[in-house]
């Protein structure tokens, strides 16, 4: 299907379709790509749950809030890490299930968890690195 489309919009362009999808390796990506949103979906679903009483029935206004949220930073470009952007989308998502003050609190939480999880995984990397190299 991805196959087709790409060849049609390609033949309005008049150029070759020179990149060839595999299906098996399409769906590998969606498979990794899903087991990646869902801890993110539970790490703001969790937030969302301890704040304002919503409890776990805000996990799925959460989970499409984050998603929104981070797509949207990830689109305006000139805001490293899309700071600003995602805590302001958050908020406005979440209105639906929380108080605005207890949103903002999520979506502030949600960038230090994230900040943090950033900088171990960097800080794993690095001595990872450094470890492989002295072996």
């Amino acid at each position: 299907m991805v196959e087709a489309v790409l060849g049609t919009a390609m033949r309005l362009l008049k150029r070759p379709l020179e990149v060839h999808v595999d299906g098996r390796a399409t769906a590998a990506a969606l498979g990794w790509t899903l087991a990646a949103w869902i801890p993110l979906s539970l790490h703001i679903g969790a937030l969302a749950a301890g704040a304002d009483g919503a409890g776990w029935r805000a996990l799925p206004v959460a989970a499409g809030a984050y998603a929104l949220a981070w797509t949207l930073g990830v689109l305006f470009v000139i805001a490293p890490a899309g700071v600003g952007v995602r805590e302001l989308v958050l908020v406005v998502a979440l209105s639906p299930v929380l108080s605005p003050g207890a949103a903002l609190v999520v979506a502030a939480l949600s960038r230090l968890v994230m900040t943090a999880a950033d900088l171990m995984a960097a800080g794993l990397a690095g001595w990872a690195g450094r470890a492989a190299t002295t072996i």
